[in-house]
């Protein structure tokens, strides 16, 4: 048995909510999964560098809408894709989605190529149902409960 708690990254689709209602999305997640898990998670280290009023979205390079340089959207990719490479398990959420989320999708594949095991919820009809999110995806469960007992019972069976 492992000794020390493996990684695990968490995403899920961002853009169009404010900060604070993509951590309120996700606190019951890190709170459920924390005590079997250290987490990872793209929101990390940047509150205080986001404007709360703003909608999460790329800048498209057109103009500077954050206050740091940890908030541009090279260091969000860059820092996204060095957390993944940390992680021993990448879940992500992309239940109930609208809009496709590229960066999701982005994680997905960096998840895929530095082989860790990717943990996807996803109900049918999804429009993340795509051949690349399917095959580079180790688990696509129909909803983020099977997905979330699944990678639990997992980390309990990794600390004995």
């Amino acid at each position: 048995m492992f000794k020390n708690k493996m990684k695990l990254y968490i995403a899920g689709p961002i853009t169009g909510g404010t900060f604070e209602d993509v951590e309120k999305k996700w606190a019951g997640t890190i709170k459920r999964l924390k005590k079997h898990y250290t987490i990872l998670s793209p929101l990390f280290g940047k509150a205080k560098y986001t404007r709360p009023e703003m909608k999460c979205e790329a800048s498209e390079g057109q103009k500077m809408k954050y206050l740091s340089p940890i908030t541009t959207d090279r260091a969000i990719v860059g820092r996204d894709h060095w957390m993944v490479e940390q992680s021993d398990i990448v879940f992500v959420d992309l239940t109930g989605s609208k809009i496709v989320s590229i960066g999701s999708v982005c994680e997905i594949t960096a998840a895929y190529l530095h082989n860790k095991h990717v943990v996807v919820a996803m109900e049918e009809g999804n429009i993340h149902r795509h051949a690349f999110v399917l095959m580079e995806s180790d688990i696509v469960f129909p909803n983020k409960e099977d997905a979330l007992d699944y990678i639990e019972e997992l980390g309990k069976s990794f600390r004995g």
